[in-house]
């Protein structure tokens, strides 16, 4: 079986064919400008080794020219689908006169966002749904992109770190000042004196000289009783001179590491345990602290190398969610590179969502914030932190 592939602007459209039929051959017609031959025949093969590909770059401004080759394919192959789901209209215009002329060939429209297949043949109609998808990383390298690795900053999800990323999102969600206090306790941590992985002690002395603050000992000490009493650290012991304690796990020094790191684990565990009511998981691939090279080409190290991380891209099927987490103040900027990366690497089909604790702005200041966010078709999930464990679930569950 052959397949019939129309390159467009989208590159989830031009492969739906090799996600959905396996088909024997795929042959991608398109503009001249539209070369991506390297990038669709390697990912092609990935999914289907067997299949074959062959790109036919003509003027598309010609619908006589359109209709010939068209027409060549079809009496040179007795078996043979057309993909209608991508396509400049000419090509779609020239579909609509085979159609007319060779009853007996068949035509596919695939529904990205519902993941179903719709085909014609001899005036009949049949639908199914499909379990087409991609990985976040397929997605990124569709588009041109190529996803760096980094290990340094990986936090990993299993049945150990779970519970300890449940009591420190406790304690974010009765600490008004935490940000600050994990900014707070980095710097203290600088001062350590024991040198050991998980345990520390701090010079009361010596940390009060390093901070502007005379107050930001007391500050430290009730921040370290909020982390004892969820559970994070243990043996804290606080004297006029030292303050010594150790944390619990790697996991709950590593999630102490950045403030942004709670609330960013949070929604990546939530979506991770999320399952639809056949036990299937609701997101069929999920990553956190995406960090995207843009032209693909890692290692050069070239002035002007575009990269931007992501906090995290889920994926369900075929749509992609691309969505930045904020625990506390946020530029104007940050939807900006939100929405670049999102139009850059999921296409017309991308979801953006901005989830957020407090932004830090005034009645005024908030309202044309929200404004610009709705301008931008970007989702805004404020003060999640004050949502129940439901709420927050269903949160998640609701973005796509």
């Amino acid at each position: 079986m052959t397949t019939v592939e129309f390159l467009y602007r989208c590159p989830t459209e031009n492969i739906a064919s090799a996600l959905t039929l396996r088909p024997d051959k795929i042959i991608f017609i398109g503009n001249k400008s539209d070369k991506r031959e390297n990038i669709y025949t390697r990912f092609i093969k990935s999914k289907s080794p067997s299949t074959k590909t062959e790109f036919i770059y003509t003027d598309t401004s010609d619908l006589y020219n359109l209709i010939d080759i068209l027409s060549g394919i079809v009496k040179n192959d007795t078996q043979i689908t057309f993909d209608l789901t991508g396509g400049e209209d000419l090509l779609l215009t020239a579909m609509g006169v085979m159609v007319e002329r060779f009853k007996n060939i068949t035509v596919q429209r695939f529904n990205i966002n519902q993941n179903r297949l719709i085909s014609w043949q001899n005036g009949e109609k049949t639908e199914k749904d499909t379990n087409a998808s991609l990985s976040v990383e397929e997605q990124i390298t569709l588009h041109g992109g190529m996803i760096i690795k980094n290990t340094a900053d990986e936090i990993i999800l299993n049945k150990h770190t779970a519970p300890v990323i449940d009591a420190l999102w406790s304690v974010f969600k009765r600490d008004k000042h935490y940000n600050t206090n994990v900014k707070l306790l980095q710097r203290a941590l600088k001062l350590d004196r024991d040198g050991r992985d998980l345990v520390a002690d701090i010079s009361i002395p010596e940390f009060e000289s390093s901070e502007r603050d005379d107050r930001t000992s007391d500050w430290l000490i009730e921040f370290l009783q909020f982390l004892k009493e969820g559970q994070i650290v243990d043996s804290l012991n606080v004297t006029t001179q030292s303050i010594k304690f150790s944390f619990k796990s790697g996991t709950a020094k590593e999630l102490l590491e950045k403030s942004g790191n709670i609330l960013e684990m949070m929604v990546y565990k939530t979506a991770a345990t999320l399952k639809n009511d056949n036990g299937v998981p609701h997101y069929t691939d999920l990553m956190r602290s995406v960090i995207i090279d843009w032209d693909g080409k890692v290692g050069s190290n070239k002035t002007g190398d575009t990269k931007n991380e992501i906090d995290c891209i889920f994926m369900k099927n075929l749509v992609p969610v691309f969505i930045s987490c904020k625990g506390g103040d946020i530029e104007e900027a940050e939807l900006y590179k939100l929405d670049a990366v999102a139009n850059r690497f999921g296409g017309k089909y991308a979801k953006r969502v901005l989830i957020s604790t407090n932004h830090g702005k005034d009645e005024i200041a908030a309202a044309y914030f929200r404004k610009r966010t709705e301008d931008m078709n970007i989702t805004l999930l404020e003060n999640v932190h004050l949502l129940t464990e439901g709420e927050f679930l269903n949160m998640i569950k609701e973005l796509v």
